[in-house]
């Protein structure tokens, strides 16, 4: 390989460690609940954020490298999905505590 086309394995690296942690995380994050309840919000929760990730990441840095959409265009889903997950990850935890309340208590969560 000449000039920089060494780089380029090189920076297909870190995607894939990062797909494979994601991947890794969303399995260990549903195979660790202790209730059918927390594991069917963990299964709902991990595909909307994969679905998200792919619809508001992936497609439009997609969509701009390969010139269909302008370069501007990445950067509005971008602050959208990173906008969202601070909000919707602390729901998620809050609803996750008050799923395994309910099972040590016997009581029904409201929300």
């Amino acid at each position: 390989m000449n000039g920089p086309d060494w780089l380029i394995p090189v920076i297909a690296i870190g995607p894939i460690i990062g797909l494979a942690g994601g991947i890794y995380g969303t399995y260990r994050s549903i195979t660790r609940t202790t209730s059918p309840a927390e594991r069917s919000l963990m299964v709902r929760f991990s595909i909307g954020l994969w679905l998200a990730l792919i619809l508001l990441l992936g497609l439009p840095l997609v969509l701009v490298l390969t010139h269909v959409l302008p370069d501007w265009m990445r950067w509005p889903p971008f602050f959208i999905f990173f906008g969202l997950l601070g909000p919707v990850g602390k729901w998620v935890t809050t609803r996750q505590t008050a799923i395994r309340a309910e099972a040590e208590s016997g009581e029904r969560p409201e929300g």
